[in-house]
């Protein structure tokens, strides 16, 4: 309050006061093409390029770039207290002939900026064990079925950074051998974005143990017949999304089929756990890989956040798949601090096989 009313109380110079103020600095620097646009940006390029530990994702933050220009901002999440002092940084920076006053930087409280949806690793950690717990709660094979589907689902999410669009995961498109997925989860945007997402040994074992149990689950229900149909696609590695859910078409039918997953049926299902947007697992994933020191141009890669004609698959690309098959490795790191490397996908107890260690929930 105290800056508006000293602001209030001060005769405010006009823009015309500014302009014609540059026209006389650029005729004393020699600098004909000094611009107001270019003297905002100078704190942009002090912050993303000489303040240390800080990118130029920070510096969009705190210069408030425009969505369009920086989507990157608002998968992240940052204190107030880490902003200020990387902006504290950059004015000492510019302040190299000790002409700012810079005492009016006070201590701030810390508190988030950025997305809401951004959760920690703890809360995570817990929300995972929840719905694996659930999972092995179920009261019949057909729930268990798909509460195992949905959290197979979430692992996919959380493990890959993709957008949770529905009929997520096509089999052509995973490669479980060699660890890659191709993806492309803007389908509604006219230029093709295909991009390569690596995956971890966790992720792998999950999505091969899940494929497993559709095929336990076929060999114990053989007079499904569109339901087996359906798996042998998936074994073949067909144009077939690998997680799915089983879906009683009408009262009259003789036996289920199989329907894609899709992000409301993924909220609605685990809602009691939590209360939000599927969304937030992309998120989370973005602000986990900046905190684990990947590079903001992979991140934006493995992300789909790169600019036009800047994929990995484009002509113009700053990543090898080389690069970003090292960010396997960071998947990982997320995969253990999560538990999943501990938790494993159980048949339903009347299935036939071998029975896994389940979750201790008691201890999660």
């Amino acid at each position: 309050m105290w800056l508006i009313d000293d602001l209030l109380a001060c005769e405010l110079p006009l823009k015309e006061d500014f302009t014609a103020y540059l026209a006389a600095l650029r005729s004393s620097l020699g600098l004909p093409y000094l611009s107001v646009n270019r003297i905002e940006t100078a704190l942009h390029v002090v912050l993303s390029r000489y303040t240390p530990d800080c990118h130029a994702h920070i510096a969009d933050i705190i210069c408030r770039t425009p969505a369009p220009h920086a989507p990157a901002m608002y998968y992240s999440s940052h204190t107030s207290e880490e902003l200020m002092s990387h902006y504290k940084s950059a004015l000492c920076i510019l302040n190299s002939n000790s002409d700012f006053d810079l005492t009016y930087i006070t201590a701030w409280h810390k508190y988030t900026v950025g997305s809401g949806f951004a959760l920690k690793i703890e809360t995570v950690c817990d929300i995972v064990n929840e719905i694996k717990y659930w999972t092995d709660q179920s009261s019949n094979d057909e729930e268990h079925f798909n509460r195992t589907s949905i959290f197979v689902w979430f692992v996919f999410c959380l493990l890959t950074g993709v957008r949770p669009n529905n009929g997520l995961g096509k089999m052509y498109d995973i490669d479980l051998d060699m660890g890659w997925l191709l993806i492309n989860d803007k389908p509604v945007k006219k230029v093709k974005s295909d991009r390569l997402i690596p995956l971890c040994p966790i992720l792998i074992r999950h999505l091969t143990d899940y494929r497993a149990y559709l095929i336990n689950y076929q060999a114990k229900h053989q007079d499904y017949h569109e339901v087996s149909a359906i798996i042998d696609n998936i074994r073949l590695g067909n144009d077939e999304a690998l997680l799915k859910l089983l879906y009683e078409r009408a009262p009259t039918a003789n036996s289920p089929t199989l329907k894609d997953i899709k992000r409301g049926d993924a909220y609605h299902m685990t809602k009691h756990i939590i209360d939000a947007n599927p969304y937030w697992t992309r998120h989370f994933v973005r602000t986990q890989l900046e905190k684990l020191g990947v590079s903001l141009s992979l991140i934006n890669t493995v992300i789909g956040h790169e600019k036009a004609r800047q994929e990995v698959l484009g002509r113009f690309s700053s990543n090898s798949k080389a690069d970003i098959k090292r960010v396997a490795s960071v998947f990982e790191q997320i995969a253990a601090q999560l538990g999943l490397s501990d938790i494993t996908i159980n048949h339903y107890p009347n299935h036939i096989g071998t029975s896994t260690t389940e979750v201790d929930h008691a201890n999660k």
